[in-house]
């Protein structure tokens, strides 16, 4: 199967993420025990697992039925108790909001994102399989 180049920097981005989580929790600073060393095969792993379950969830837009991939992801956080919360301006079209508090000593980072998808033309698709 054919990768699009977009599903490799979604997949390094998740795994950076999920690499930063495991750092921050057992970081001595954040009254841990010593700085964790990722295990990249396994972060790669899970990032695509996660990533294969997500692009699952149908959340064509219209509607778009963004809620149902934010209570996915909420119950992932959830797992690595990561409080967060859904807000829903329009009913189905959540955005899911979590935090990691550091100690202050280093500035802040924002990550965002969509999870809603707009149709496509399908006759300009690739082979079936392929990511685009």
């Amino acid at each position: 199967m054919r990768v699009h180049p977009f599903f490799n920097l979604v997949c390094l981005a998740l795994m950076s993420f999920l690499a930063g989580v495991v750092t921050a929790v057992d970081s001595p600073a954040l009254g841990g025990g010593s700085p964790a060393v990722p295990d990249w095969a396994q972060a790669r792993d899970e990032a695509a697992r996660i990533l294969s379950e997500i692009v699952k969830i149908d959340t064509s837009n219209p509607p778009g039925n963004e809620t149902k991939v934010a209570r996915h992801i909420q119950a992932i956080l959830n797992k690595e108790g990561i409080a967060s919360e859904i807000l829903e301006l329009q009913p189905g079209r959540g955005n899911l909001v979590a935090r990691l508090r550091g100690n202050g000593t280093k500035r802040p980072i924002l990550l965002m994102g969509h999870t809603d998808v707009v149709g496509v033309e399908r006759e300009r698709w690739g082979r079936k399989g392929d990511i685009h």
